[in-house]
């Protein structure tokens, strides 16, 4: 687990219960820090595609456009909430594009430290994790 809010701490999971889909919208569509990094969306957008939210195996996924290979990762606090998510695609052997990044503006977003650099600490272990070949 790694530290939140408040003492708070979150796990980090590549499911996500189908009944947390409207927390996921809110971290990825409705996020109140967008406006921070619009720029950056629609360039990620425009690259990659849209992402979407559609369940598999009693869980949440995310695909983005028509790229095959793209894996979430959540971030989620004690209670199975998502204060984060990473959405991603290996680009090259252990080489990895983040296509799209959320994170709940409750969870110690500040001017110091701002979403995606939370999000980078959060996730950029796992993400390696991911892409690296096993085996």
């Amino acid at each position: 687990m790694l530290g939140g809010r408040l003492g708070a701490s979150i796990g980090i999971t590549s499911k996500l219960a189908a009944e947390q889909r409207p927390a996921l919208e809110q971290l990825l569509f409705f996020n109140l820090n967008q406006h921070r990094v619009r720029v950056g969306i629609q360039q990620s957008i425009d690259t990659y595609g849209v992402p979407e939210i559609y369940e598999q195996d009693g869980g949440l996924r995310v695909r983005v456009g028509d790229i095959a290979g793209v894996q979430t990762l959540f971030a989620v606090s004690d209670e199975g909430r998502p204060v984060g998510v990473a959405v991603f695609v290996r680009s090259a052997h252990e080489r990895f594009a983040v296509l799209h990044l959320g994170v709940d503006p409750r969870w110690g977003v500040t001017a110091d430290a701002p979403a995606v650099s939370i999000a980078l600490n959060w996730f950029i272990r796992p993400v390696r994790h991911a892409v690296r070949p096993h085996g």
